[in-house]
């Protein structure tokens, strides 16, 4: 019987997607094979190997650098493509691959229900994790030196982390203001374990070239191996703690040398990265010793009781705890929330005829206002003397790109966003 190559093929295909593990793909990571459009090489598990076979990916991974630098937004979001074969991503594509998946439903951001771990060419399945429990987080770290072959595990800081990861094919993370690299060179890299449910137990490391936009100047703290900190018996037996570490270094475990997690292996004891091990959704604005400073900032909130308005003259900006959103009273009367470089929401009063300098206030009544220089008011939250709410009231600008007030008890009373 004659098969035609296009068959082989697709039963090539069918054989890898079917048994795909994972990895991040940028053309700023090291091992890329950048002529190989069916590459999967940094999907595959570290598991039970020797220091310098696992860490970073091997010296096959250190020896094949990539040409381009991933610049990581400071208190933005990034997007980064998951996949267990090059073949499937947009660095595939241009080499004549399939590309990220765009058709079918639900899409490359949301994982599908019912949870299907199998692999097609389209939307309709989830990414390599026998079970929806396997998933358990995924994180990026870096290091702030520019040569790989000097990087050291102790140097390596967690920055960002993706609890809901993997699930889906492309995957956003939150950047911290983190400070520049030296000479706009860093080594970064894509940190995944597979809790084993359903599975064996992995780990996973992808390294990649990286550098900081719109750096900021705090200074991160030294980092350390993560502790289980959820208030239950460590798996490894050690003692029970509510004190979760600030600064970590990722998880090395599941490899014959050089792990810093003693969680034994093969008994569904995987370490996470999440809340069980002090890691918060997003990004990771605990590992910092210093307070930021951002230009012409009044803090993250406006108080009944306090600091109770910001003005368009002089300049005076809310900014949120990481600095990611920013609230301002513009010269033109509008006031603007801005998230990632973009306006997010904004009062629609752009051109009042009114007099200059603009303020937005917090009164004492719980009513947020906008007014010009004679106390005439073009905009409020419609939030005067609600029932059942009580003074100090607060406007806080949020992490999430959102704006809310709250009453002395914490209670929301109006959101934008």
């Amino acid at each position: 019987m004659k098969i035609s190559y296009s068959l082989l093929l697709v039963i090539g295909f069918a054989l890898i997607f079917a048994q795909a593990h994972m990895t991040i793909w940028t053309p700023s990571m090291y091992g890329r094979e950048p002529t190989n459009p069916t590459s999967d090489w940094l999907a595959q598990p570290l598991q039970g190997y020797d220091f310098v076979d696992w860490w970073m990916h091997g010296k096959r991974t250190i020896n094949d650098p990539p040409t381009e630098v991933t610049v990581l937004p400071a208190g933005g979001t990034i997007d980064f493509e998951i996949t267990g074969n090059k073949w499937w991503t947009t660095m595939g594509k241009i080499l004549g691959g399939k590309g990220l998946c765009s058709t079918g439903s639900p899409g490359p951001r949301i994982p599908v229900v019912p949870w299907d771990n199998g692999w097609h060419d389209t939307c309709n399945a989830n990414v390599h994790a026998p079970h929806r429990e396997d998933v358990a987080g995924c994180a990026l770290g870096i290091v702030y030196k520019s040569d790989i072959n000097a990087v050291r595990p102790d140097d390596f800081v967690i920055f960002s982390v993706a609890h809901d990861c993997i699930a889906r094919q492309l995957q956003a993370f939150d950047i911290p203001w983190l400070p520049p690299c030296p000479g706009q060179n860093c080594i970064c890299s894509w940190f995944w374990i597979h809790k084993s449910i359903g599975g064996t137990d992995q780990m996973y490391m992808t390294p990649f070239k990286c550098s900081i936009g719109n750096a900021g100047n705090r200074t991160i703290a030294q980092p350390s191996a993560p502790v289980r900190c959820d208030g239950k018996p460590p798996y490894n037996g050690g003692p029970v703690t509510t004190v979760c570490k600030k600064s970590m270094n990722p998880m090395y475990w599941a490899n014959n040398q050089g792990n810093n997690m003693a969680n034994p292996t093969n008994t569904q004891s995987a370490p996470t990265y999440t809340s069980e091990y002090g890691f918060p959704h997003g990004a990771q604005h605990q590992i910092f010793t210093t307070q930021p400073n951002f230009p012409n900032s009044v803090g993250d909130t406006l108080k009944s009781d306090g600091t109770r308005q910001i003005t368009s003259n002089p300049t005076e900006i809310l900014y949120s705890p990481s600095g990611n959103t920013q609230l301002t009273v513009q010269g033109d009367g509008n006031v603007v929330l801005y998230g990632n470089g973009r306006a997010l929401w904004s009062t629609n009063t752009t051109g009042i005829n009114g007099a200059a300098p603009y303020k937005l206030i917090m009164q004492s009544n719980g009513n947020l206002e906008l007014q010009d220089n004679t106390s005439r008011v073009f905009w409020d939250s419609r939030t005067v003397n609600i029932a059942n709410m009580c003074a100090p009231y607060k406007l806080k600008v949020r992490d999430v790109h959102s704006l809310k007030i709250v009453d002395c008890n914490l209670t929301p009373i109006w959101s934008a966003l």
